[in-house]
């Protein structure tokens, strides 16, 4: 069963609801769910436009998700995460947090980064709006996530 859904018009990719549940992670989370994750997303795919049937199409690009890319956003992740002291401090940062959207989408736009990861940390950032006790938990799930993602992405990506 695939965790991500495509639509071409409009281009689009979604990670359906609630695969990721950061307020009540269950004890599959950082798990099974991140390793079906990473398993899944270790074979890249794009929507991109086919000039000649004129329609969106979803390619599939081992060049993207490389595992340097994917580190400098858990890095930021993990960055943001140490600042976090204090739920003043969180509600702060949480702007600049949710800024890693339209970093993951610039990524996007270059073809560094397929459909999917944006979908995934778009999902995650969007679970993520209590600049309290509730919010910093969910977050601190997310870094925890991305964590364990990373970690079964490194052993399931194509080899090049």
């Amino acid at each position: 069963m695939s965790l991500f859904k495509f639509q071409t018009a409009p281009p689009n990719c979604e990670m359906l609801a609630l695969a990721i549940d950061l307020s009540q992670p269950n004890i599959n989370l950082f798990n099974e769910t991140a390793q079906s994750f990473a398993k899944e997303m270790a074979y890249p795919e794009l929507l991109k436009w086919n000039n000649k049937s004129r329609a969106w199409e979803v390619k599939h690009d081992k060049n993207v998700n490389k595992i340097t890319q994917l580190r400098k956003f858990y890095d930021e992740v993990c960055m943001w995460e140490a600042k976090n002291k204090n739920f003043q401090v969180f509600s702060e940062n949480l702007p600049f947090i949710k800024m890693l959207n339209a970093k993951v989408a610039y990524a996007r736009s270059r073809e560094y980064v397929d459909d999917k990861f944006v979908a995934m940390i778009a999902g995650c950032l969007s679970q993520i709006n209590e600049t309290n006790e509730e919010g910093m938990k969910k977050f601190k799930n997310f870094k925890t996530f991305f964590e364990a993602f990373y970690g079964f992405y490194r052993a399931e990506r194509i080899k090049d």
